[in-house]
């Protein structure tokens, strides 16, 4: 998925990244799993915590990150329509063993996405980034981030993955309209450059 369209694309208005109805961050995890999302004009829709329950028996990475993008795809999918998917990338403080699992829980999810969406924008986030969007500084802590997003969004943070997710949603949504702004340009500058052709009459 692209950030912008090229002029050969058809209209913005026409295009899927204009009939987006709902942006979504995601925030894996090993344990907890947010998950917010966001209306086109930036206004909460619904919040979940996904929970990975520790299995019975020793299972591979594969299969249980499988469970856990399998929970987070169904309660997206709750609300039909195309999506932008916002999804935390890997910090260099991250396990190694945490790491694995959540690039095949983020792996999952794309290829589900890809499955069962009529159409989606994905954007991978940094987490320094998500920060900054909802805190103000890419050096804040979860604290300062959860007390962003509660005062944003009149909401009762109970869990880091709430508001992690919700600073992920908040910067994908900033993309996504930066995108949108872009497209229209491009399709602005398309119209300056290619004038309508007329055809000529011959002479005689």
């Amino acid at each position: 998925m692209t950030d912008s369209l090229p002029v050969s694309s058809p209209r913005p208005r026409e295009h899927s990244i204009a009939r987006v109805n709902e942006i979504v961050g995601i925030d894996p995890g090993v344990s907890d799993c947010g998950v917010f999302c966001l209306s086109p004009g930036g206004a909460m829709t619904r919040y979940v915590i996904v929970k990975s329950s520790p299995p019975k028996v020793k299972t591979l990475f594969e299969a249980r990150a499988y469970a856990v993008a399998k929970k987070i795809f169904d309660f997206i999918h709750e609300v039909p329509g195309v999506k932008v998917l916002g999804v935390e990338g890997p910090s260099y403080g991250s396990k190694s063993a945490s790491m694995e699992q959540m690039a095949y829980c983020r792996m999952a999810l794309y290829c589900m996405a890809g499955f069962f969406l009529p159409d989606f924008f994905y954007y991978p986030v940094a987490p320094m980034t998500a920060k900054k969007v909802a805190s103000g500084s890419g050096k804040g802590t979860k604290e300062d981030v959860a007390q962003a997003v509660s005062a944003r969004f009149d909401i009762d943070i109970k869990s880091f993955a709430i508001s992690d997710a919700a600073a992920i949603a908040m910067t994908a949504h900033g993309m996504w309209s930066t995108a949108i702004e872009e497209a229209y340009e491009l399709e602005r500058q398309a119209r300056v450059v290619s004038p309508p052709l007329v055809p000529r009459r011959r002479p005689g």
